[in-house]
């Protein structure tokens, strides 16, 4: 079948077809997204290795001179004139001194932005058709552009328009040669929020896509961003977080269905959704990191729910299974969630602050779970002890960000210049009696820590202690 226009995060045969393009073209595609037939990440990645090499506009979506490309090279044409009209594929760079923002070519010889150009009839006449987005890949509307043909010295107006609500715009002009064109876009009358690469000896009917973003990389709506619209539109004003998905209630296969996604992407986002409204992160910090496989367990788990479905408990467990990743792994996680464009490209610029969040979680978590053994938490513990609380927070944080690992958490408090030895002797002193406090792993374990820490702190012998049996009711275990 031939290959048709497709973007990152589509399912069906189409995309199917295209990966057994790119598997016989020797990439190597997992599992997970070929049996789903899901262009994800890793499908991504080939199609811009494969317009990369072929010369193509690198963008990883398969926009007409990709798929033109395909189907020619499926059919055993020459792919440099397939296409519409005999349309051909022209190296474009970056005009030198222009302030073009991130329009290096890539590998190919390609600059991002630039697209298959058409020929037509008519040489006295040309044709500037194209699209401003914004970093995101979202359209950019109500904003005049003007398209310049550029000269050895200079540059020359052609033409103005101004963009309609989907970004795209069209500019009639005069054209006694062929042209070096190039085209900026305005939000005031002189200031400049994008410029395209210039495209030399441009056809009479010429494409050209830009951007405002800073790498001048020309992007489509991210996954995050195109699955929640189509959720969006058939929510019809009820709340996601709303939804039920159990034995008997199937809210969120319907939503799924309805809006033509995938159960396990839906499901990401409606977890993520209500996880970062109790927590206060953003949804697609959430399903950044589900979308790069974690926790690994995820995707079983929602193939496999309980009766009670995706519930409190259910959600709990997963942010459990985020929260036992190190911050580092969640920044790499995320980081190549924005690069595969799951999630948008201006997610980059809140991440750090979103990984902080996350380390508060995990050392509540941490805080809030038995020390080692019994049924303290460690927050009590520390309580019991009189730790200062500056020194409770770095021990909460290191244990967490060690994964429990006391040699490294020392290792990273002994380092700290900013806790003082008399606070981290006391640290030390608690720990070791909370380890050691009530073997019958009573409720009232901290109350046992406390009574021997104020005595060792008087200095009363180890006889003079209250022992378990003080506080418990039974007998007291060895």
């Amino acid at each position: 079948m031939a290959i048709q226009k497709i973007v990152p995060g589509a399912y069906g045969a189409d995309v199917a077809a295209l990966q057994e393009f790119l598997r016989q073209q020797g990439f190597q595609l997992p599992a997970s997204e070929v049996d789903r037939a899901f262009y994800g990440p890793l499908t991504r990645q080939a199609v811009l290795q494969y317009q990369q090499k072929n010369g193509l506009p690198v963008a990883g979506a398969v926009d007409e001179s990709t798929a033109n490309a395909i189907n020619a090279s499926l059919s055993g044409a020459n792919p440099a004139k397939s296409g519409p009209a005999g349309a051909v594929s022209r190296a474009v760079f970056p005009s030198a001194g222009t302030g073009v923002s991130g329009a290096a070519p890539t590998s190919g010889g390609i600059a991002a932005g630039a697209s298959t150009q058409q020929t037509t009839q008519d040489d006295n006449r040309g044709t500037v058709q194209g699209k401003l987005v914004d970093q995101d890949g979202l359209p950019i509307a109500d904003t005049r552009v003007s398209v310049f043909a550029k000269l050895l010295r200079g540059e020359e107006q052609i033409g103005t328009a101004q963009t309609d609500k989907q970004g795209q715009f069209s500019i009639g002009y005069q054209r006694p040669s062929a042209l070096n064109l190039f085209a900026r876009a305005y939000d005031s009358p002189r200031k400049v929020i994008a410029q395209s690469p210039v495209v030399f000896a441009a056809a009479a009917t010429v494409q050209i896509n830009f951007t405002a973003a800073a790498d001048g990389i020309v992007r489509s709506p991210s996954v995050f961003t195109a699955l929640q619209a189509k959720v969006q539109a058939q929510l019809h004003g009820t709340a996601l977080e709303d939804l039920k998905e159990n034995k008997d209630t199937h809210e969120l296969r319907f939503l799924a269905s309805a809006a033509g996604a995938q159960f396990t992407d839906v499901a990401y986002l409606f977890i993520a959704h209500v996880l970062a409204t109790q927590n206060k992160l953003r949804d697609e910090t959430l399903v950044g990191i589900f979308e790069q496989g974690v926790p690994a367990s995820l995707n079983a788990a929602l193939a496999n729910l309980p009766d009670a479905g995706i519930d409190s408990a259910f959600n709990s467990q997963v942010l459990s299974g985020v929260l036992s990743h190190s911050r580092a792994s969640l920044g790499q996680t995320l980081t190549a969630a924005v690069n595969a464009n799951m999630i948008p490209a201006s997610y980059s610029a809140s991440q750090d602050a979103e990984l902080g969040l996350l380390d508060a979680l995990r050392a509540q978590s941490v805080r809030s779970a038995p020390y080692v053994r019994g049924k303290t938490p460690l927050n009590d513990l520390l309580n019991a002890g009189a730790v200062s609380a500056s020194v409770q927070t770095a021990f909460s944080q290191a244990f967490a960000d060690s994964g429990g690992d006391l040699g490294a958490t020392w290792k990273t408090l002994r380092a700290d210049p900013n806790l003082p030895a008399a606070d981290l002797a006391m640290l030390q002193t608690t720990l070791q009696l909370g380890r050691k406090s009530c073997p019958c792993e009573g409720h009232h374990g901290s109350a046992f820590a406390e009574n021997a820490l104020q005595r060792t702190k008087l200095g009363a012998p180890r006889s003079a202690r209250l022992g378990c049996a003080h506080y418990c009711a039974g007998p007291r275990s060895n």
